[in-house]
């Protein structure tokens, strides 16, 4: 692989890294009474032109897409490529496109606090691409979803199967994209990711007692863990804490536990964030080459996650310490 090509975005990532939002920071946010404070807090960081009011915060999901829009052109400007925007992005558009599908047909859809700002895709040309089915402009993954996502609801009414079918479009662009780059540092993060999501979808279908066949269709393809031993262990009726714990994620052993004993999956999604985050950390030993682009992409997106949780927890007057709960690692 050539490294060399990247020498340029890596002197330039290692000063963006020590801009990154720390632990101090993050604690005096969580302390703040008021929104102004959060605003003046947010001053001394990075995003003091994105949060310069009150209303700014009401509105954070914007602003957090113009924060990240504005990086990412950074790494494109400094990579020559938009294929690292593209990898970490789509998940928006694929999160948006999902809660304006439904939106189109059902009619109890809070779109302003689904949708993201922070994809590829501009949130007013997508609707106007699914409400009119106008899909010139949009990749070959998402149009095939949106097709098949469509016609399934078309026939079964079932708002869970839009989900389901444009996530698998998702991983499976997803992985191409990682093959295209030809790591296998991006190969092995996206096949690891593919094993948790379906380690949740086990979970959940245990939970709510989907037959096999069920269980089998909601299945990611091109995991470390091939779809066909899910689907031997949900047959047999065997107990995924039993099987995890001879996989490299027998860490989630607790997590697992915390979902079947409490009904929710908090803990999990948060030991799934963290467990990516010191993935990619490894990135941080490297001083060359894709490894530091991927470490620092992925922290920002870490790190909105945050903020958005803050924003939330405050805006919604949450108790300082639930909010913190949920807070994920740091990668600084």
């Amino acid at each position: 692989m050539n490294d060399a090509k990247y020498i340029y975005a890596n002197s330039r990532i290692k000063v963006l890294e020590t801009r990154l939002l720390n632990s101090v920071i993050i604690e005096r946010l969580l302390n703040a009474d008021r929104l102004e404070e959060v605003i003046k807090i947010l001053n001394d960081t990075e995003y003091k032109n994105y949060f310069t009011t009150v209303e700014d915060i009401f509105n954070f999901e914007e602003n957090l897409g113009r924060f990240l829009k504005d990086k990412f052109k950074i790494i494109e400007e400094s990579t020559k490529t938009k294929i690292f925007e593209e990898f970490f992005t789509i998940m928006y558009d694929y999160q948006n496109t999902k809660a304006l599908l439904k939106a189109k047909y059902l009619n109890n859809i809070d779109l302003k606090s689904i949708l993201s700002y922070s994809g590829n895709i501009d949130v007013n040309q997508l609707k106007k691409a699914i409400d009119k089915r106008e899909y010139s402009n949009l990749t070959t993954y998402l149009i095939n979803g949106l097709d098949a996502a469509e016609a399934n609801f078309n026939l079964t009414r079932d708002p869970q199967q839009i989900d389901i079918i444009l996530d698998k479009a998702y991983f499976k662009q997803k992985y191409d994209i990682s093959l295209d780059l030809g790591y296998d540092f991006i190969i092995d993060m996206v096949k690891t990711e593919i094993d948790l999501n379906n380690i949740r979808t086990y979970i959940r279908s245990y939970k709510l007692g989907l037959t096999e066949g069920d269980f089998s269709k909601n299945l990611l393809d091109d995991g470390y863990i091939d779809a066909n031993t899910f689907i031997e262990w949900y047959r047999d009726s065997i107990d995924i804490l039993e099987k995890i714990e001879f996989t490299k994620y027998s860490s989630f052993k607790d997590a697992v536990q915390n979902w079947l004993n409490t009904n929710s999956p908090s803990y999990f999604e948060k030991k799934f964030d963290n467990y990516m985050l010191d993935f990619v950390k490894s990135g941080k030993m490297t001083n060359f080459g894709i490894m530091p682009i991927i470490g620092y992409l992925y922290s920002l997106i870490n790190e909105t996650k945050n903020l958005r949780i803050i924003f939330v927890g405050k805006l919604n007057e949450v108790p300082k310490e639930l909010i913190e709960e949920r807070l994920r690692d740091m990668y600084v």
